[in-house]
């Protein structure tokens, strides 16, 4: 009887482990060199912002108040689109504007756990007459 052989060819552990080491040589020396490059761009930009705050400071004293005063950026939420399933849902196609409103939620079990499904107006006012 002869030996089965797996499908794929087998792995030489010394091989991986040179292959390994000059990968992270390689990347190492690259990093290096990246590092090396940015370094002259970050050092200017450190002083350029130095210098810039001392210019405010000496024209605009109180330039740290209002810069404590400005609120934090908060981003609007990402567009939500509406994740109902028209046919499915309420027997028909071409409600669906694919634009959520973010009131309207449609209230469906799974597995039964209440789920919040986020709907246009089209699909909510074909989906709530469904199931009203």
């Amino acid at each position: 009887m002869t030996e089965k052989r797996p499908p794929w060819p087998q792995a030489n552990p010394e091989a991986f482990e040179e292959a390994a080491r000059r990968f992270g040589n390689a990347f190492n020396e690259a990093t290096r060199q990246l590092v090396t490059l940015i370094q002259p761009a970050l050092i200017a930009a450190g002083r350029a912002c130095r210098d810039l705050e001392n210019a405010l400071d000496a024209q605009w004293p109180a330039w740290r108040e209002f810069a404590a005063s400005v609120p934090d950026y908060v981003p609007e939420p990402p567009y939500q689109g509406c994740h109902c399933l028209c046919a499915v849902a309420h027997g028909r196609l071409g409600a669906c504007t694919g634009e959520a409103e973010p009131d309207l939620v449609v209230t469906r079990r799974l597995d039964g756990d209440h789920i919040r499904i986020p709907v246009c107006r089209g699909c909510y006012e074909a989906t709530v007459p469904v199931t009203s």
